[in-house]
């Protein structure tokens, strides 16, 4: 609801009155009436609120009391407003309701006791004792009757703080006037009260009842004013209609400098906003007293002043069904740090913007869903280090749709672009998409990018003019790559985080035979068994980058584990093989940056979570495991994944999955290099399904991203090692060290869809790699083994790591 302001009254009957104002607004008719030293007209208002002055010496009363243009309207010596020595202080407002039905008005409270009168007709002073209706219960009321009518009298319904209060079956186009006088004569109306009123139309609806707050007053500079000023000299509209929108049609006229307080609410204008008939540039004040809401204009304002957006204000200028909303006076609007402006319309002025300027779709105060659109500025546009943000689902040239912002003279200054993707797929764009278009000329740093501009796979820039030049003025986004004419288009680098986090949690629980159980074993000197019952720790470490198949990112990741197993059963079918079968489980974590070149930004990624799993391995000499070997395991791995781009929100999602593996080798003796040691080699083969699933998910900006799943990896090798086992020398421990050769080889890459762009790790289909260790008993429970191993691919992948194992038998 809208509050209208009556100001402190509290000259006696008779006594000076200032200039008179008047604000018509069209769809409801209020009027307050300056009556005994009040000096403002509310004509035809509906919720407004305004300003009295106060003559504290004036020797003259002029009133000025009509429906319509109040011209230069007086009246003189209203002495028919006295009753013999009585003099009282009076306000009054002058309705006309739309409606018909019973209305209740009566203040919501009062500093002191008044009396409350309805008048029919506008009040004429010069025949007092006519046209009074209905008026509250007062012991003095007879005092009144004697100047103002001989209304009916009721009793105050309802709660005594609600009084005076009346109701009347009011009729639709027939005028009315409210008084409020002082109780008794002499007596001071004390300021601030307030009104309200229960029809539907007059003043909308609030519990109820609509209040007219009572603000502070504004005071003339002449005391001594006998015309009628149809002018409005200052006030406020505090919209007030809780969690909805304010819909009434009214006009606003005979303005000089208002504010619209937007109080936290939602409010819609589809009245004209038009300055004072005495030429007096109009000037409109947008304020916020609550929190959020907006104000929007769906008409064609013609007044010319000043528009000011302050702190916490929105300000639409036509929404989605109005798109020829205007400001069309020509005056300036100012944005204010903290303010908004924003709407389908158009402004005939200059825009100065300190705030925020949010086209079509973009304003944060159009809460449902609604289509991009335009704002459009036919003056000049100066950016004072404000904000332009504008919706926008990216694709290509023909494909995007975004709001944007049109400015017909010159731009200026510096303002930072925004840009909020709703989604879209990207693409390869070839001159560019305009978002802001400059009729005039516009500086290189009028507009600049704050903020990435990401869609799918692809970064947007906000570049000036065309690609190829046109259009020099204005500013478009591409996402094509400035620094040379070859049609390259810039990636984003979060699809080398999404790939780094796909290709660890696929490959950092997977083992080879000597990862976990090394070749050592010996005999108990005392009992003569075998100690073959094991439990066994590893620590893995290690460093791993690759670019992706464009080129242009380039993923570095460290990764560390810890996995924990060891034997639940073993047997042998004839005394020399041996069965063994063992459980394992493990937690490990790998943490990733990634550089995109071109673009200069970068993100992160992260990996980590558990598996469980079994193991079991067959050899056909288990003294001395020379021979062959099978060995085989079977993992389940959980992991929460997360990729954080710069400037963007993060990511967060799940990958899950089975890993398996089968393993055969043959250890065979080909020299000895001297009495103690033998030079063996043992080919090596390993198979390994990589079934991992990272989650489909949706990221913030409403890129779709998909990973791509079940590698099949193979490994063939060799190792060659020095060992100092041997059928006669079981019982000894042992010293091994040992070089390794191995050829990898991956049926996939492992890739990222971004709505459905591909991004891939390249140099990982085949690699190459070599290690280093050795492995040992340190006392007949314990042995250890350690290695370090390098694996080189093409396209720079590289991927390095250090391993550290313990074992106890018993």
């Amino acid at each position: 609801m809208i509050y209208s302001t009556i100001q402190k009254n509290q000259r006696p009957l008779g006594a000076a009155g200032r200039h008179a104002k008047s604000l018509p607004l069209s769809a409801i008719s209020l009027a307050l009436v300056g009556l005994i030293g009040t000096s403002l007209i509310f004509e035809n208002a509906q919720a407004t609120t305004f300003y009295t002055a106060d003559s504290s010496n004036a020797t003259t009363s002029t009133v000025g009391l009509s429906s319509g243009n109040l011209g230069s309207s007086t009246i003189s010596n209203p002495s028919g407003l006295t009753s013999g020595s009585y003099n009282y202080n009076y306000a009054a407002i002058i309705f006309t309701s739309t409606t018909s039905g019973m209305f209740t008005f009566g203040q919501t409270f009062a500093n002191a006791d008044t009396v409350m009168i309805l008048y029919s007709g506008v009040y004429d002073p010069s025949n007092p004792g006519a046209g009074g209706l209905v008026g509250n219960d007062d012991t003095d009321q007879a005092n009144h009757e004697s100047a103002i009518g001989s209304p009916t009298s009721v009793s105050c319904s309802g709660s005594s703080g609600l009084c005076p209060q009346i109701s009347y079956s009011i009729t639709a186009g027939i005028t009315y006037t409210l008084f409020v006088s002082t109780f008794s004569p002499g007596s001071s109306l004390v300021f601030p009260f307030q009104f309200y009123s229960t029809g539907d139309v007059v003043f909308g609806i609030y519990s109820g009842r609509t209040p007219i707050d009572l603000m502070q007053p504004y005071y003339l500079s002449s005391e001594l004013g006998v015309t009628v000023d149809p002018s409005f000299v200052g006030g406020t509209l505090k919209m007030d209609l809780a969690n909805g929108i304010y819909t009434d049609d009214f006009t606003l006229a005979n303005i000089t400098t208002s504010t619209i307080d937007q109080n936290g609410n939602h409010s819609v204008f589809e009245g004209i906003l038009s300055d004072a008939t005495s030429g007096i540039p109009g000037s409109i004040v947008i304020d916020n007293t609550g929190t959020g809401g907006s104000v929007t204009f769906n008409a064609v304002n013609t007044y010319t002043g000043t528009t000011t957006i302050n702190t916490g204000a929105t300000l639409v200028i036509g929404d989605s069904n109005y798109p020829t909303a205007a400001l069309s006076g020509g005056g300036d609007v100012i944005v204010n740090a903290g303010g908004t402006l924003g709407g389908y319309g158009s402004i005939a002025g200059n825009v100065s913007n300190t705030g925020i300027v949010a086209p079509g779709s973009a304003a944060s105060a159009l809460t449902t869903a609604v289509p991009f659109g335009q704002l459009t500025i036919q003056g000049d546009y100066i950016g004072n280090n404000g904000v332009l943000r504008l919706n926008a689902i990216l694709g290509d040239d023909a494909s995007s749709q975004t709001d944007k912002l049109a400015i017909n003279g010159n731009a200026s200054g510096t303002t930072y672009v925004v840009i909020n993707s709703l989604g879209g797929i990207g693409g390869q764009t070839v001159e560019g998409i305009k978002i802001i278009d400059v009729g005039g000329t516009s500086t290189d740093n009028a507009f600049v990018q704050s903020g990435r501009i990401v869609a799918g796979t692809y970064e947007y820039s906000l570049v000036k003019g065309t690609t190829s030049g046109l259009d020099p003025q204005s500013w478009y986004l591409t996402s094509q790559y400035l620094g040379n004419n070859n049609n390259i288009y810039v990636m984003r680098p979060e699809g080398g985080s999404y790939i780094a986090n796909l290709s660890a949690a696929n490959t950092m629980f997977n083992t080879r035979l000597h990862d976990r159980l090394g070749e050592t074993q010996y005999t108990d000197l005392i009992t003569g068994q075998d100690k073959v019952t094991s439990m066994w720790i590893r620590y893995d470490y290690g460093h791993n980058r690759f670019e992706d198949n464009s080129g242009q990112t380039s993923t570095k990741s460290d990764r560390s584990l810890v996995q924990i197993g060891g034997d639940i059963a073993q047997w042998s079918s004839n005394g020399r093989n041996r069965f063994h079968l063992g459980v394992m489980g493990g937690y490990g974590r790998t943490d990733s940056d990634t550089n995109a070149a071109l673009s200069g930004y970068s993100s992160s990624g992260k990996v980590e979570g558990y598996s469980v799993g079994l193991y079991g391995t067959w050899y056909a000499n288990q003294e001395d495991k020379s021979g062959l070997y099978i060995d085989g395991w079977l993992l389940w791995n959980d992991m929460n994944a997360k990729v954080h781009g710069q400037g963007l929100y993060g990511e967060s999602y799940d990958i899950k999955g089975v890993t398996a593996s089968l393993e055969a080798g043959y250890a065979f003796q080909v020299g000895q290099m001297n009495e103690n040691y033998g030079i063996w080699i043992q080919p090596q083969a390993q198979i390994t399904w990589m079934g991992m699933d990272a989650d489909d998910h949706i990221e913030y900006n409403g890129t779709f991203v998909k990973s791509n799943d079940n590698n099949v990896q193979t490994r063939l090798g060799a190792r060659a090692y020095l060992s100092n086992i041997n059928s006669s020398q079981a019982t000894r421990s042992v010293v091994q060290p040992y070089f390794e050769l191995n050829w990898i080889h991956n049926t996939k890459r492992f890739n990222v869809s971004m709505d459905g762009t591909k991004m891939r790790q390249d140099g990982a289909k085949d690699v190459g790699e070599v290690r280093l260790g050795v492995e040992a008993n340190i006392n007949q429970n314990t042995s250890l083994w350690l290695h370090v191993g390098h694996q080189m691919g093409s396209d720079s992948y590289r991927d390095t790591t250090a391993q550290f194992g313990l074992k106890y038998s018993f």
